[in-house]
């Protein structure tokens, strides 16, 4: 259990649809909610990175990527001369923002065993998990 504290609207509008479900499930027994925290509507995780072990599908990216993932492959294969690290004021050794990543297939299996969860009988109300390493 990690302490809740969002930093952002974006963040706060998260957390208020995760207490309506809440209420919701104390309101009617028989509902089932599963929670997954961790960013994105109701089934929300960090910071999703990989491709399927097969290599047929994955991040890329056919404009200017969004994430960090896609940027250090570029630079990997030459494409980038280099990678742009942003932020030196952060609380930690070199400065520098600490993030958690999870990989896509990881991600694939907690959805599923989620949705099996929420198939059985003895299983009501919410249910919230956070998906992440918990290591940055």
């Amino acid at each position: 259990d990690w302490p809740l504290g969002p930093i952002n609207p974006y963040g706060q509008t998260k957390r208020m649809m995760e207490q309506i479900l809440e209420d919701c499930c104390v309101a009617d027994k028989e509902m089932k909610v599963e929670l997954l925290r961790a960013s994105r509507a109701v089934v929300r995780y960090f910071n999703p990175v990989g491709a399927h072990p097969s290599g047929l599908i994955g991040e890329a990216p056919s404009g200017y990527p969004n994430n960090l993932m896609p940027f250090i492959q570029q630079v990997g294969i030459g494409r980038r001369p280099h990678l742009n690290v942003f932020g030196n004021d952060y609380d930690t050794r070199d400065g520098t923002g600490v993030r958690d990543y999870i990989h896509v297939m990881d991600l694939a299996d907690a959805h599923v065993k989620a949705v099996t969860y929420l198939l059985r009988d003895d299983i009501h109300g919410a249910h919230i998990h956070n998906l992440g390493t918990g290591n940055g």
